[in-house]
């Protein structure tokens, strides 16, 4: 009966200390001085009722030089191109940003789903500014062009069904190395 009597204490003493914090953490942090709310990982507010959403790489950044090593396009939560849903941790991001932070710049109508969107440092191994990885350009599809790969490509060659061109003078030549500026030219002249 003792036994039981401490444990009941025991309880009740937890939920005093606990009672403090608001909404006990959520179920989410740990209570500490002050009734004050330690958050575990990826949880936030003063209750630890919300969700954090990803912070990647801003978009639109200044160099704070008040805060050491603080760089331009410092982190923020959705690139700062997006709303976080503190329910779901997840981004809802503004149109034309895409990705789990908006940290990537959408491609226009999708390609029109004739191409694949790639990143700007995939598509150009030279290029590597601050937005290499967050730019993002139609790959299009063969028979298509343009920025969204709108544009339907005329055909070109002999035939545009034959594999091979044939010349008189010279040997069967496969069109995809086939220098048509040079057999222009050689029969012009």
């Amino acid at each position: 009966m003792m036994k039981q009597a401490l444990l009941l204490l025991a309880l009740t003493l937890t939920a005093t200390v606990n009672a403090g914090c608001p909404n006990s953490c959520s179920g989410h942090g740990i209570c500490g001085a002050n009734d004050v709310c330690t958050c575990h990982r990826n949880w936030d507010n003063s209750d630890c009722s919300g969700r954090k959403c990803p912070r990647k790489k801003s978009w639109a950044d200044i160099k704070d030089t008040a805060v050491t090593g603080r760089e331009e396009h410092y982190y923020a939560e959705c690139s700062g191109k997006g709303i976080c849903n503190s329910e779901s941790g997840v981004c809802e991001c503004y149109e034309g940003f895409t990705g789990k932070g908006c940290e990537r710049l959408s491609c226009q109508d999708d390609c029109n789903k004739h191409g694949v969107c790639e990143l700007m440092s995939t598509v150009n191994s030279g290029y590597s500014a601050w937005d290499s990885t967050k730019l993002q350009v139609c790959n299009c599809d063969a028979g298509y062009e343009g920025h969204a790969c709108e544009k339907r490509m005329c055909p070109k060659g002999d035939d545009p069904m034959t594999l091979y061109s044939a010349r008189p003078s010279s040997k069967l030549t496969h069109n995809k190395h086939f220098n048509w500026l040079q057999l222009l030219l050689e029969n012009l002249f």
